[in-house]
């Protein structure tokens, strides 16, 4: 059972991403499309969890790195 979580910093990766641009006549309908390439920023954060087992009480602890925020 998760008790407890602490927050230990985060940081900003950048991650590919292409997008799909569609091409519009000038009324209005989609006469093609083209892919565009590119980056954008993520927020990671490292977090702590504390569990504690909810049979015996064995506590343990990990870091989870790279949590999207």
């Amino acid at each position: 059972m998760l008790v407890d979580r602490s927050h230990f910093g985060a940081h900003t990766e950048f991650e590919n991403i292409t997008r799909t641009i569609s091409h519009r006549d000038s009324n209005g309908n989609i006469t093609g499309s083209s892919s565009v390439r590119g980056t954008r920023p993520v927020t990671m954060h490292t977090i702590q969890n504390y569990w504690t087992c909810k049979y015996c009480s064995h506590s343990w602890s990990g870091r989870i790195h790279g949590v999207r925020g």
